[in-house]
Order: C-alpha cells, then structure tokens, then sequence
C-alpha cells in the first residue's frame, strides 16, 4: 500500500512533464515558422518599398519635367502677349515646380545621385531669376532688355532639360539594378524559405523520433521486464532510467519493486543455506553417535566380560607372585592397569601423563610379544604433562603403528612416542620405520583429515575414531599430518593446545 501511496502521489507531482515536452516541441516548430513567416513579411514590404520608392522618384521627375516645360511657355506667352492669364499660369506652375523640387530633394538625401538633385535645384533657381527679370523689365516696357533675359532663362532651361536628361537615365539605370536586386532577393529568399522548411521538417521528424523514443523505448523495456518477471524469470535486471517524467516514476517503482523481491529472494537462499546446514549438523551428529556406538562396541566385543576378566587377572597375578614368577607377575600387573585404564576412563577427558602411563603399559604387554624385534620408546617434556587430552588418543596410533607398520619385522623394528610442549601448544607424534604407504592410500588419509565433519569408515575404525574425537574436542584448533614413505616408515603428528584445567567432553 505504501508504494502505491507513493506512485500516485509522484504522479501527481510530475504528471505534466510528457505533455511539456510534446507542447515545447510543437512550440519551437511554431516559433521557426513564426521567424520563417516575419522574415518573409519584412523582407516583401522591404521591397515593395523599394519599389514604390522608385516609382514615386519617377513620377516626381515627370512632374518637374513636365511643370517646368509648361511653366516655361506659359513666361514665353506672357512675354509675347502680357495678359494677365498667361502670368497667373506662370506663376503657378512655378510655385507647383518648387513643391516638386523640394520633395525630391527630401526622398532623395542619402541617394548616390542627390548631389544632381542639388544641382538641378539651383539651375533652376537661376531660370526663374532670369525669367523673373525678364517679367520685370516687359512689364516697364523694355522689350529688348526683357528678351535678353527670357534668351538667358531658356539658355539655362536648356541645361536644365541636359542635367534632366542625365539625371533620369541615372535613374533608370539604378531602376535596373534595384529590379536586378528585387529579383535576387526573391531568389534568395525562396531558397532561403526552402532551406528553413527544411531544416522545420528534419527538426521535426528528429523530434517526433526522440519523443517516441523516450516515451516508449523505457516502457517497452518495462513492458519485456514485466512479461519475463510473469512467465517465472528469475533474473530481473535494473531498468536504466534516462527521462524525468513519468517513465522515471514507473521506473523507479519498479527498479524499488526488484530489490524487494532480490532481497527476498537472497533471505530465502539465506534461509536454505542455513537449513542446510541444520540438516548436515544433525547428520553429523546422527554419525557421531554411530561412531560412539559402533566403538563402544567393539569395545564390548573385545572385551568378554572385562570385569570377570579384570579380576581373573588380579588372581593369577597373586598366584605367580606367590609362586615367585615375576615375569609373569609384571606382565599380569600392566595388563590389569592396561584393562583397568580403559574401563575407567573411555569416555573421560585425561592428562597426557596418564595417556603415556596407558601407552607404557601397552608396551610392556608388547615387549612380551614381540622380544627384541620391535624397539619401543616414550619422549616427554615434563611441561605438557598436565595438558587435558580425550581419553586413548595416543595408544590407538601406537598400535596402528604395530599392526600397519613394524609388526611384520623380524628385527630392527621401531616405534617412538614424543611429546613436546611448543609456547601454549602441545606436539605429539608416533613415529615407526615401518613399511609405509604409498601415496594412493596416504592420500585417503589426508583427504579424511581435511574432510569436514566425521570422516566415512574407510581408512580403519582406530584411526578414524581418533581424529574424530580429537575434532569433536577441539573444533578446528587442531593440526593433524602424516608424512610416511614405502619401505621408510609412518610420522603421525598431532598439533592441539595446551588445556590445563577441565573442559567438557564432547
């Protein structure tokens, strides 16, 4: 429910960022054909201007020149015949000339040809003094004075109608090249308009492909993760989150969805392991016992009724005493301390004093066996002999040591106790110079060592039973190792701490 809450209220919070990036797309088309459109308005009425600017430039010049011819005879009809009419219509062809002439010269300030313009201005002026003068001496009555000054005026209305002349086909010529640059300008403008619609329509396609994309490229992608995760896969894989909209909100709800899951998943890996691990325990321990009984047991089989046994042995031993075999007499005396021994503390932890008191005995029974073939002898450092040690751990790889090794000499044979205390460890070893393994069957031996848990029963029932308790006791701080060579002999060597006080026996 909380992650609910949490995706609607996100959506709520964000719910306008794919309509923003589809209204700033279509916004920015707008605005490009907006420009494209303004430019070519501006553009249109920039020369539409240009060429009402010219037009006008070409009726105002039609108007001087016309005006002024008028104007012109109507001073040549006043000169000639004096009526009133003829110079009123001088007069106002005159004051219309002036107006033309001074629009011009407004229109035209910065044009290449003003300066003409200027020049045009003043002949004429200069024809309107002399005409002027002329009016003035007709109208006192001297007639040829008022021709010599008509004659002037027509001389500069001559230069006049020239600088006109050359003025207009200036005109015109710059008429020319403005049309020439109207019609590039429309050209360049098409293709300028072209190349905009252009550049529009990729814009476009290239946005309407990103936005699908990133619209529908991560909802695919979740579409995929979605259907895999319903048809039991497993594997669910990070959605990669590249937007900010609402893609990113179902994005991230379901990237929150799978760590849920991948954790839940990984607690109940956990969970197995751990069970597992109870199971294997409880098989361990299910081997263990198997392992205690089965040695109690042959044990028991060994025995024959020990205590019948045990006291027999004290009886005969009082009757060779009596009789005054003493041979006999110490023979019978370590095999009841021997029995006694293992009677009284299998299942006790011990001192390694008393292990080697127990492996003394049995070397003495051994002895009486074996004679001068086999040599038998203990090494102890007097520090390690209060250490705590599992009871018979010693005396079961001495007599491996005999069966396995030197029991088959007929001389020479030798089997060494040692004992050695290392800082707070405790080094015991058997050594004999047997006849060995070879390195199929030492290497069982190893395997069984560094076998977790209780080794299987293939590498012999006293062996086995050995390292089995000596792990049970001392967990993982034990080192056991075995070196042997064919023909050479076998060192077995036991590495465990130093325990001086009494710990509980597993």
């Amino acid at each position: 429910m909380d992650a609910v809450k949490r995706i609607k209220t996100l959506f709520q919070a964000r719910n306008q960022k794919i309509k923003n990036k589809l209204v700033a797309g279509f916004v920015l088309i707008i605005v490009l054909f907006t420009i494209t459109n303004i430019y070519t308005t501006f553009e249109g009425r920039r020369l539409i201007n240009m060429y009402d600017g010219i037009l006008e430039n070409h009726l105002l010049l039609n108007d001087l020149f016309v005006t002024l011819g008028e104007g012109n005879n109507r001073l040549e009809d006043y000169l000639h015949e004096g009526t009133s009419l003829a110079y009123s219509d001088y007069k106002g062809h005159q004051a219309s000339l002036y107006e033309v002439v001074d629009e011009l010269l407004e229109r035209n300030q910065i044009k290449e040809y003003s300066r003409e313009l200027v020049d045009l201005s003043y002949m004429i002026d200069s024809y309107y003094e002399q005409a002027e003068q002329a009016v003035i001496v007709k109208q006192e009555g001297n007639l040829a004075e008022s021709n010599r000054y008509f004659y002037s005026a027509q001389e500069i209305y001559g230069l006049i109608n020239e600088t006109f002349s050359d003025l207009y086909t200036e005109i015109l010529w710059d008429t020319n090249s403005i049309k020439r640059e109207i019609s590039n300008t429309r050209r360049i403008q098409f293709a300028y308009n072209v190349f905009l619609t252009a550049i529009i329509g990729v814009f476009s396609f290239f946005f309407v492909e990103w936005f699908a994309t990133s619209v529908t490229k991560p909802i695919n992608h979740l579409t995929e993760l979605v259907s895999n995760f319903s048809s039991g896969n497993e594997n669910l894989e990070m959605i990669p989150i590249t937007t900010n909209d609402e893609v990113k909100v179902l994005s991230e709800a379901f990237n929150e969805m799978i760590l849920r899951i991948n954790d839940q998943i990984a607690e109940l890996i956990e969970k197995n392991k751990l069970e597992k691990k109870l199971s294997e325990r409880e098989l361990e321990n299910l081997k263990i016992k198997n392992l205690l009984k089965e040695s109690e047991l042959s044990l028991l089989q060994s025995r024959i009724n020990p205590h019948f046994l045990f006291n027999s042995l004290n009886i005969i031993s009082q009757m060779s005493y009596i009789e005054g075999a003493e041979q006999t007499t110490s023979l019978l005396e370590s095999m009841a301390d021997f029995l006694r021994y293992n009677m009284d503390k299998l299942n006790k932890v011990v001192t390694i004093e008393d292990e080697v008191g127990n492996v003394k005995d049995y070397f003495v029974i051994q002895r009486k066996r074996f004679g001068e073939r086999i040599s038998f002898s203990v090494q102890k450092d007097p520090d390690a002999g209060l250490a705590q040690i599992p009871c018979l751990i010693i005396q079961p790889l001495v007599e491996n040591a005999v069966i396995h090794g030197v029991g088959f000499y007929t001389e020479n044979g030798v089997v060494k106790v040692g004992v050695h205390r290392e800082n707070q460890r405790v080094i015991l070893s058997v050594i004999d110079n047997g006849v060995g393994m070879d390195d199929s069957k030492l290497q069982v031996i190893r395997e069984m060592i560094q076998a977790e848990g209780i080794p299987d029963e293939q590498a012999g029932i006293g062996l086995r039973n050995v390292i089995a308790r000596l792990k049970l006791y001392y967990k993982s701080d034990v080192l056991i190792t075995v070196k042997s060579e064919v023909n050479k002999g076998t060192e077995i060597r036991i590495d465990l701490p130093l325990w001086e006080k009494d710990v509980e026996h597993v």
